[in-house]
């Protein structure tokens, strides 16, 4: 007797549905059995049916199926908690956004941080960086750290600055930029390493906190069908080690309901290798990946390093947060064009010179004549990866670029990169069929 059809074995039989399995052989099926986890059988509902008689039966109805999505990219603590913070994503100007951060922080208990994100100045019709003097009069004595949209910058008033003890004696730290006015004065913007100024200064998140950000978080996912996820270290303070142990109680409770790769931060590779961690380590929830580096900032910020100077910017190519000695460590976050193409020529000779596959989480446009020729780059058989692979907003006023027209090596990564982020693949070439 088989033990699959006498209910001794417990499992679920789809049926009535168009199950798209991505297999060229049998590339839409009507039933599938599923059992521990797994998808053990595809095939007619008919077979499937006799077969798995004793299985818990789903009526499809006609509806498509696919397989679960991986986002290849994302920073998942981070997101699940910025939904109890000050949102501004969608603020369409200055004011506006300094309004709801001004009715924050007269709701704020004496002491209290308000923390809020998303703010993107290249939406504002001011088009230029916030300052505390924009903060200042509807914040007063309340400590704010506002941080952007793309986590590379930190907006802040001046009674954080107060607390984190930044003033014009204090010095930019390797990678980072304190903003200043003619008179040297901080004027509220922080980028890249500099924000690990005023992080210092912020109470820490506790466990209960990114405990549950990462549920709330999931739960998200799971409506947009996201199965696993690539949870790479980020700009918050509780990335890496405090994430890391958060995964591992999730597991430990038998609450994590993502697979998730996640990356090691830089600051933590030594204690990684004195621990004898290595890259897959772990089990079905939960993996050890790869180490994240930032190379540079991004071009939201006008903090990516750049073989050419903004537009807007003609003194400011952006900031390296690395030598391209030191960029021989992958995977990294590599945004403008001279950081991007440093990223491109290392992936090559380490391919060339190792099985080991390295990944540029941040790929954009280097420009014309900046690869080696014939180095194959995106080209199949080259175990490189390329997430958020994408031309940037041409409405930034900042980033206007007219080179990005002569994106040659873009044009001939792109076809051929498999791990893109959005836009760029809603632009790549091909056609689109109705599931």
């Amino acid at each position: 007797m088989d033990r699959r059809s006498d209910g001794l074995v417990k499992g679920t039989l789809f049926s009535r549905g168009r199950i798209h399995t991505f297999d060229p052989q049998q590339p839409i099926v009507e039933a599938l059995a599923t059992a521990g986890g797994r998808i053990i059988a595809i095939g007619s509902a008919a077979e499937l049916r006799s077969t798995y008689s004793g299985f818990t039966h789903v009526d499809l109805g006609g509806r498509a199926v696919l397989p679960g999505f991986v986002d290849s990219h994302i920073h998942l603590p981070s997101y699940g908690i910025s939904l109890r913070r000050v949102e501004l994503r969608d603020a369409r100007t200055l004011s506006e956004a300094v309004s709801r951060v001004g009715a924050a922080a007269r709701r704020a208990r004496a002491g209290e941080w308000v923390r809020g994100h998303g703010w993107d100045k290249n939406l504002w019709p001011e088009d230029r960086f916030p300052t505390r003097g924009d903060l200042d009069p509807a914040t007063g004595d309340t400590p704010v750290v506002l941080s952007s949209k793309d986590g590379h910058l930190a907006w802040v008033n001046s009674s954080a600055f107060r607390l984190a003890g930044i003033d014009t004696r204090t010095a930019d730290p390797p990678g980072g930029e304190i903003t200043r006015d003619r008179r040297g004065e901080p004027t509220g913007i922080l980028k890249e390493e500099a924000v690990g100024l005023i992080r210092k200064a912020i109470p820490a998140e506790d466990v209960e906190s990114i405990d549950a950000g990462i549920r709330e978080a999931m739960a998200i996912m799971h409506r947009f069908g996201i199965v696993a996820v690539h949870s790479f270290v980020g700009t918050d303070a509780f990335d890496g080690a405090a994430t890391f142990a958060a995964y591992q109680r999730l597991v430990a409770s038998d609450e994590l309901r993502l697979r998730v790769w996640m990356t090691v931060p830089e600051d933590n590779l030594d204690d990684a290798i004195r621990s004898g961690l290595r890259t897959g380590f772990g089990n079905d929830w939960l993996r050890v990946g790869a180490v994240k580096i930032f190379a540079d900032g991004t071009l939201g910020s006008q903090t990516a390093s750049m073989i050419e100077p903004f537009e807007s910017q003609l003194q400011n190519t952006g900031i390296a947060i690395h030598s391209r000695d030191e960029l021989m460590h992958l995977p990294a976050h590599a945004t403008g064009s001279s950081t991007s193409s440093c990223c491109t020529r290392t992936i090559f000779r380490a391919w060339r010179s190792s099985a080991s596959q390295h990944r540029c989480s941040r790929f954009t446009a280097p420009m014309t004549g900046t690869l080696p020729t014939g180095t194959g780059v995106g080209a199949a058989g080259t175990p490189t990866r390329g997430d958020h692979c994408c031309v940037r907003r041409p409405c930034w006023p900042s980033v206007r670029m007219p080179r990005l027209r002569h994106r040659t090596s873009f044009k001939a990564y792109m076809p051929r990169s498999r791990d893109c982020g959005l836009p760029s693949r809603t632009r790549r070439p091909g056609t689109r069929k109705r599931l």
